[in-house]
């Protein structure tokens, strides 16, 4: 029957209508393999290394046991600073919005969990 369908649209000219197995949207992409993707983590991480002088944590596959055995610990400092940006959004958004408020603000923001590199490697131990 399919074989009758596909000659009929091609007398009238018609495209015939592929299936979903020859379409190219769903053909497999050699790019999204296992291989490929530790390939871009090791990449990556050496980027960051000589971007950062080493001083980052690695992050990917590097610090999979690490992660498991002591997920608690790596998350407690990016707990600490999501309830330290709460308070600075509070401070910030408080009806009389000057003074002692602002510096508060300014003191927790200008901690060292904030400097650049910390904060990536919080977030790069946890990733």
């Amino acid at each position: 029957f399919s074989s009758a369908v596909s000659a009929s649209l091609a007398i009238i000219g018609l495209p015939q209508i592929a299936s979903a197995t020859e379409d190219p949207l769903f053909k497999k992409n050699p790019l999204t393999n296992k291989f490929l993707e530790q390939v871009r983590i090791l990449e990556q991480a050496e980027a960051d290394n000589v971007q950062y002088s080493g001083e980052l944590a690695p992050g990917g596959t590097a610090n999979k046991n690490v992660r498991q055995n002591n997920y608690a610990t790596l998350l407690k400092p990016l707990i600490i600073m999501r309830d330290e940006l709460s308070s600075v959004d509070a401070m910030i958004h408080s009806p009389d919005g000057v003074g002692p408020t602002l510096d508060e603000a300014q003191k927790v923001l200008s901690g060292k969990s904030y400097e650049k590199i910390n904060f990536k490697r919080s977030f790069n131990m946890f990733a």
